[in-house]
């Protein structure tokens, strides 16, 4: 996976704050980084139940952690992929009406 340096402004900081105050948002956000940490102890051929600070992810390379907030970060990529994807459609819809 290749890692990408994200500048972030003040703008984008209070998307970030507005998200994790929304209930439905938290959620969502909560949800994706559930399935992620099951994608990489899976990848890693581990149970989901471990705990993340059990002895079996110490040593790794790269460290748990940074596969988790990758993965999370490729999950919500292909989200907004697929929501702007929706999103075009649907104005190519009406404009077609």
């Amino acid at each position: 996976m290749l890692s990408v340096n994200v500048m972030y402004t003040p703008n984008t900081r209070y998307q970030a704050e507005s998200d994790l105050t929304d209930k439905a948002k938290r959620e969502e956000l909560d949800a994706i980084i559930h399935q992620s940490r099951s994608m990489v102890l899976k990848s890693l051929s581990l149970p989901t139940s471990i705990s993340d600070d059990d002895d079996r992810l110490k040593g790794i390379d790269p460290p748990f952690k940074t596969r988790l907030r990758l993965q999370s970060k490729d999950l919500l990529i292909e989200e907004e992929v697929r929501r702007r994807k929706y999103e075009c459609r649907t104005v190519l819809v009406w404009r077609c009406i």
